[in-house]
């Protein structure tokens, strides 16, 4: 088989693609991709990062709601 450099690259960064989102479906919001992509793909591994980490703070602030609310259900059954 002759493959071109190209075409490895290619190989590669969709294989991290797919891990990364693979991960992203089973509620892994820790993975980023940190190798950067073939240039004219490097926007879409930024904007995947940027995915991931808006879901992270926004599950990381609704825990924290969360809390919130359970501490002040506590209180108030303790009245």
């Amino acid at each position: 088989m002759n493959l071109s450099f190209e075409s490895v690259v290619e190989e590669d960064f969709e294989a991290m693609l797919a891990l990364r989102l693979e991960a992203l479906r089973e509620g892994d919001l820790t993975r980023t991709i940190e190798n950067p992509f073939p240039a004219v793909y490097e926007t879409l591994r930024l904007n995947f990062n940027q995915a991931v980490l808006a879901l992270r703070e926004m599950v990381q602030a609704w825990g924290y709601a969360c809390d919130d609310i359970g501490d002040g259900q506590s209180a108030w059954e303790m009245l």
